[in-house]
């Protein structure tokens, strides 16, 4: 007979199995709480997780696992081969072999490598793995997680774009301070140190590997006599706002001597209290050099000249000529020496503003106008140079064996770089090609007229050369503005210049040298020219 429980005794089992089971209803509410947690905190950093078990062969995959890959977590069964399938096509191997050797060894693996996701859309993630083990030692799973870090590998890329633009604007600005020789630097009063540009150094004769001097160390490559005045002008712009532009002399540890501007602009930095400064400074040494040279070349130029007039005196007509022709020479290239040299200051002070304002695109076409300027400059000292040459007898015809077209051809290429838009050169040859002539004077000649050509002309110009007998025969014929007929007769005179070419830059030296030129070749020249119509050269050199 069975023994019968007591009705206590099964309400308190009853009650007890009851408050068993509110707690693990509490438990499960927790699990799941901590689940959706689990959830929120992977989408949120964009990383999945995933669970393998090697006895079952059984894959899990949280959610973020499956949207990683595009995929529906009620349409997708999770596998390795589903997995794998999801790996980019160049990465699979990689991927394989990582997981493999991870595998064979029970460690884990970590690598980078792309996603191919449902809409064959790519993602970068961080892959890592982990193996377990039972307690002996048996690998029985492994563990992971994918992390999507394409925002992160887009935003490094970016990044590395940044930086190598910013790289060639440092280079670009470098190679612009290097070429106009302007370099340029910050001091903080506060701690008298300054902070240099690479051209600062150049300029300075200083390495660069060096810390930026202080400004007692810089005072030291200042010319003891410029002391006083560097003192005064950095301390009316630290104490009072005031900029400043001033000329030095540098007097530096090679024992070079230099003279440089000096500019400045305030910076305030702590209202009320200090300023920054903020300048440039530019190597004009070669500019003084040449203000020196043209101011002693003027000088000796107008002596010669006094000199001229002094032994001309017994006939006034003559003597008037002779001033007026001093008049000219000095007009002439007073204005053609000025133009140049001003292009180059406005153009070094728009790089200086340019700098300021980190407008780095604008600086090349300045320093394109300085190169243009000093190039104008060395063509009116040469011409100078040619003409005391020529005069003082310095000069001999050479002849050579030469290939007349190819020398043409080799000349109008080098010419043909200062052609205005839309001009063409067009050129012909006939006959033989083979010539005997003195290379250097042919190219004085060849070059003046061609230059004429295109400074008085807008359209093409046509340049023929040929071979006849023991004749080498050139031709330039342009549509320019012509030659008035009162001033024919003397365009070969030194420094003429007709009367409708004022608006045109020019010395007028260069039809002087051609007549010179041809003369030493004891060749011969004509010209015919049609006011508002054009003008043709001809020019004859025997063999």
């Amino acid at each position: 007979m069975k023994q019968k429980i007591p009705q206590e005794t099964l309400e308190d089992k009853i009650q007890e199995l009851e408050s068993q089971v509110a707690k693990l209803k509490s438990h499960q509410l927790q699990i799941d709480q901590y689940r959706h947690m689990l959830n929120d905190t992977q989408e949120l950093s964009k990383i999945g997780s995933w669970n393998w078990d090697l006895t079952t062969n059984s894959v899990e995959w949280s959610d973020t696992m499956f949207r990683l890959m595009g995929l529906d977590p009620n349409e997708a069964v999770p596998s390795y081969e589903l997995a794998l399938h999801h790996v980019h096509d160049k990465d699979k191997v990689y991927y394989e072999k990582s997981l493999e050797e991870a595998i064979n060894n029970k460690s884990s693996y970590y690598l980078e490598n792309r996603i191919t996701m449902k809409n064959n859309a790519v993602i970068s993630v961080i892959s890592r793995g982990k193996c377990y083990l039972d307690a002996e030692g048996n690998m029985v799973g492994m563990i992971g997680t994918v992390q999507n870090i394409t925002e992160q590998q887009n935003s490094f890329e970016k990044l590395l774009r940044v930086n190598k633009e910013v790289k060639k604007k440092e280079k670009q600005l470098n190679e612009a301070q290097r070429l106009s020789k302007v370099g340029s630097w910050d001091y903080d009063p506060q701690t008298k140190r300054f902070q240099w540009s690479n051209e600062m150094y150049r300029i300075f004769a200083l390495d660069s590997k060096f810390e930026a001097p202080t400004y007692t160390d810089l005072k030291k490559l200042i010319h003891p006599e410029d002391w006083k005045e560097f003192d005064e002008i950095i301390f009316e712009a630290a104490e009072n706002n005031k900029a400043f532009h001033s000329e030095l002399r540098l007097l530096l540890h090679n024992g070079l001597k230099k003279t440089v501007t000096f500019l400045c602009q305030p910076v305030i930095k702590d209202i009320g209290e200090r300023y920054l400064l903020k300048g440039t400074i530019q190597d004009i040494t070669t500019l003084k050099v040449a203000e020196n040279n043209l101011m002693s070349m003027n000088f000796s130029l107008e002596e010669k000249v006094k000199e001229r007039t002094a032994e001309l005196m017994y006939s006034l007509e003559r003597e008037k000529k002779i001033s007026d022709l001093k008049s000219n020479f000095v007009s002439i290239t007073s204005h053609e020496f000025r133009t140049p040299l001003t292009i180059i200051n406005l153009s070094a002070m728009l790089i200086e503003k340019n700098t300021k304002l980190g407008k780095l695109e604008n600086i090349q076409q300045q320093v394109d106008k300085i190169r243009s300027a000093v190039l104008n400059l060395v063509q009116i000292l040469d011409d100078l140079l040619t003409i005391g040459k020529i005069e003082g007898g310095k000069i001999d015809a050479q002849k050579i064996s030469t290939d007349i077209k190819k020398l043409t051809q080799a000349l109008l290429a080098e010419i043909s770089t200062i052609a205005k838009k839309g001009q063409k050169l067009n050129y012909t040859h006939q006959g033989s090609t083979d010539s005997l002539i003195d290379v250097n004077l042919f190219g004085g000649v060849f070059l003046n007229l061609i230059t004429n050509a295109i400074k008085y002309s807008e359209a093409d110009i046509d340049i023929k050369t040929k071979v006849e007998g023991r004749d080498l025969v050139i031709s330039v014929a342009d549509k320019g503005i012509g030659i008035p007929i009162e001033d024919q007769k003397k365009i070969f005179s030194k420094y003429f210049r007709g009367r409708n070419a004022g608006h045109i830059a020019g010395t007028g030296l260069g039809l002087n040298i051609v007549f010179q030129y041809v003369q030493l070749l004891k060749g011969s020249i004509k010209f015919s020219s049609i006011p508002g119509k054009g003008t043709t050269f001809t020019v004859v050199l025997p063999f």
